[in-house]
């Protein structure tokens, strides 16, 4: 895509086999692989190879090879089981990176989102009274991340808070035990 972006700007009085030969030199790989008896057939042995001198023809048959027809139909299934299993922040962009292909209503997008979101995160919209239903998508993202960020920091503080606290118990624990053990021997 990047290519026919480039040859269409700046290809203008090109010719087309120039153009091909141009996009060759950048191929690697499998598509390296694919394109190189054809190179061989036209240019040392100086037969026809129709397709690298028109471009359509070029693209047809390089996309017949390379291009995954049923891309928006894996990317339909895979969005359609994306559920929330790490952060927000993480969800939603697993759950973007899927929209570039497909092509939703923000009204499905936001329903979608929101019954793939953990149940602690949708327990906490209803409790905020967050109206989710009438939101935009992106406010139903936001609201989830920034719940999810008050969850993450909340379970820290309370991890330190309570890690200090076990230490300071444990320390003191052994103090009395020390000092018990001192009294006793004496």
């Amino acid at each position: 895509m990047v290519c026919t972006s480039y040859l269409d700007s700046k290809g203008t009085g090109v010719a087309e086999g120039d153009q091909i030969n141009w996009v060759c030199q950048y191929l690697e790989g499998a598509a390296l692989k694919w394109i190189q008896p054809y190179q061989e057939q036209f240019f040392i042995k100086k037969e026809p190879v129709p397709f690298l001198e028109d471009t359509q023809a070029f693209w047809a048959e390089f996309s017949k090879h390379f291009v995954d027809n049923n891309c928006n139909e894996k990317y339909h299934l895979k969005w359609n089981n994306l559920k929330q299993t790490k952060l927000v922040q993480e969800y939603v962009k697993d759950f973007q990176q899927y929209l570039v292909v497909l092509d939703y209503s923000d009204s499905i997008l936001r329903n979608k989102f929101y019954d793939g979101l953990k149940k602690e995160i949708k327990d906490m919209m209803l409790s905020t009274m967050f109206n989710w239903p009438n939101s935009l998508a992106q406010q139903v993202y936001d609201k989830a991340e920034e719940i999810d960020n008050h969850l993450e920091a909340y379970k820290s503080t309370t991890l330190a808070h309570s890690t200090s606290h076990s230490s300071s118990t444990s320390s003191s624990t052994a103090r009395a035990s020390t000092s018990t053990s001192n009294s006793s021997s004496t």
